[in-house]
């Protein structure tokens, strides 16, 4: 028996990869001879960068971007192992100006030769 879970995250307190961890460890003790994957998913809002790069088997990298008050701030991107970035825009500044200026300091970072090189997925 194959079983397979593909669960959203549930907002504020599990990820969709802690929920398929669950749900595959408790299987295993009902079924212990049952094969399990967990798939992670999400409906394009919270937890969509988790469960891409997760899937894509990506890393995380951070960059300092302009927050809401255009004051310095930390925020973090995905990195595909084919040197596509995925943003999370909730973690750039409100209003489209400012978002559009995050996008273009996130762009202009992976177009660095260095994203792509070693060391990467």
């Amino acid at each position: 028996m194959k079983i397979l879970f593909a669960s959203d995250s549930f907002k504020g307190s599990l990820t969709s990869g802690r929920i398929a961890e669950l749900l595959e460890e408790v299987t295993r003790e009902v079924f212990p001879d049952a094969a399990t994957e967990g798939l992670l998913v999400a409906d394009g809002g919270e937890g969509t960068m988790e469960a891409v790069v997760g899937q894509m088997h990506g890393s995380y990298r951070k960059a300092v971007v302009a927050g809401p008050l255009w004051e310095e701030v930390e925020a973090v991107y995905g990195l595909l192992p084919d040197a596509r970035a995925v943003i999370e825009m909730a973690q750039a500044p409100a209003g489209r100006e400012a978002m559009s200026a995050a996008d273009d300091e996130f762009r202009d970072r992976d177009a660095d030769p260095g994203c792509a090189g070693e060391g990467n997925p």
